[in-house]
């Protein structure tokens, strides 16, 4: 058929074509099968190609000697930047602490109150991060330091109006977050830093805790408003006492 003329045809234009490579394979051929027929140079080409393989054997040792050490470094530089990464994902909350003092210095404590819900999100009991576990520890502190200088607000005589609402409002929302994370009672010795906000600073008085003409009041024993009424009507009294007397 035409099919089968034509596969003809290119099978012989193939031999023509590469007739010289065809040439060179028999004579390779005829070669190997020379040396099969000598066994003494059979083992020559044995004990060559075991060299051969003994010396690839050792380039891979030498390279993999060689090479270890950049293979070590590879990893550490893997975990480095694996420890970079988790610092980035992170460096929004481990600047929270210092954002707390800077807005209690400038007296912000909605400010502060909202600085201290974004920590929250670490939890303190199952969290095996020991920097973040630091972080959260010093956002308490400061939350703490937070809750006395609003105290004292509540407590001065010369508050206005609206600074005493503002206190009772931030005051509120602060107790609220101390109290879902069981640090409500947190006092000098345990949440606080004693002392080192502007406001607190040279205050003789304990925390929660205010004499005002021998009347002691603790103010941790009641709501924000109530204990802000008690403060302000214990003032009003005194200044009343003072002035009749």
């Amino acid at each position: 058929s035409r099919k089968t003329d034509t596969q003809v045809e290119r099978l012989q234009n193939l031999v023509r074509d590469n007739f010289a490579l065809f040439i060179k394979c028999s004579e390779g051929i005829d070669i190997f099968g020379s040396n099969a027929s000598d066994s003494q140079g059979m083992k020559q080409l044995s004990n060559q190609f075991t060299t051969l393989d003994n010396l690839a054997d050792s380039c891979s040792d030498q390279a993999r000697k060689s090479f270890k050490p950049l293979l070590d470094n590879t990893n550490e530089v893997r975990k480095v930047q694996s420890a970079l990464a988790v610092l980035q994902r992170v460096a929004p909350l481990l600047t929270v602490p210092g954002l707390m003092r800077q807005h209690i210095e400038n007296a912000n404590f909605s400010a502060v109150v909202k600085a201290y819900r974004k920590i929250l999100v670490i939890d303190k009991y199952h969290f095996d991060v020991e920097l973040l576990r630091y972080v959260r520890t010093k956002a308490g502190e400061a939350a703490q330091d937070a809750r006395h200088d609003l105290e004292l607000i509540l407590a001065d005589e010369t508050s206005s109006a609206n600074s005493l609402l503002d206190a009772i409002r931030d005051l509120g929302e602060l107790l609220e977050l101390l109290e879902k994370e069981d640090d409500l009672d947190g006092s000098a010795n345990k949440g606080s830093s004693g002392g080192s906000t502007p406001r607190s600073s040279g205050q003789n008085s304990s925390e929660g805790v205010f004499t005002i003409d021998k009347h002691r009041i603790r103010v941790r024993n009641y709501p924000p408003a109530l204990a802000c009424l008690l403060l302000q009507c214990t003032h009003f009294r005194s200044l009343v006492e003072k002035a009749i007397s």
